[in-house]
């Protein structure tokens, strides 16, 4: 049974926080192994721990995106219909509301979740980004905006929305040709909006 669509989504799902939680409690044990009672504050738990968790997380977004959408393309013939990802799952059956429940589940705690994550990470420590001064959150988050200018440290959040388009949106679309051209006309305008912003610092 783990051949399955739901299986794999199952996998792609809860793994990143079954790895999340080994992270939460080695980092937890190496910070009280390797550091003092005086310097054993939340700003040093979270430097060691938040770096692991966005790097984690950050791969996870387009798996899990990708594999979500597919629960959602068919194969449609005269009398019925049956998902592209796993055609033992007829569409309209109990086996597929329950597939597309779990792909709900994925897509709000990953591609809406992470992305609203990370977006209230970059804007809770935006004033040190900006000014220059880092906090114990700007630099555990570094992850997220030290490719780019300090005005334009939000710019992730720009790179993990075409992906979100790119990857999870266009795979609703169900003519090949109709996503072959909206994608290449998201990508030029996204290429243009880039060279426009200049977000990189090299």
């Amino acid at each position: 049974g783990m051949r399955t669509h739901l299986a794999k989504l199952f996998l792609y799902i809860f793994v990143p926080f079954a790895i999340a939680l080994l992270i939460l409690l080695v980092g937890c044990a190496l910070w009280i192994a390797t550091s003092s009672k005086a310097s054993r504050t939340t700003a040093t738990l979270l430097k060691l721990i938040m770096p692991p968790f966005l790097q984690l997380f950050f791969v996870a977004y387009p798996l899990v995106t990708t594999v979500a959408f597919d629960s959602f393309p068919l194969y449609v013939f005269e009398d019925n219909s049956f998902l592209k990802a796993d055609v033992q799952v007829e569409y309209g059956s109990a086996a597929y509301d329950n597939v597309v429940s779990w792909a709900v589940v994925a897509i709000v705690a990953y591609p809406v979740g992470i992305l609203v994550i990370f977006g209230a990470l970059l804007f809770a420590a935006r004033d040190a980004i900006m000014n220059k001064q880092p906090t114990a959150l700007s630099e555990s988050i570094a992850f997220l905006h030290r490719e780019f200018e300090p005005h334009m440290f939000w710019w992730e959040l720009m790179e993990m929305l075409r992906r979100l388009v790119l990857v999870g949106l266009m795979v609703l679309y169900p003519r090949k040709i109709l996503q072959l051209v909206l994608g290449t006309l998201l990508s030029a305008a996204f290429l243009l909006f880039q060279v426009q912003a200049s977000p990189y610092v090299e």
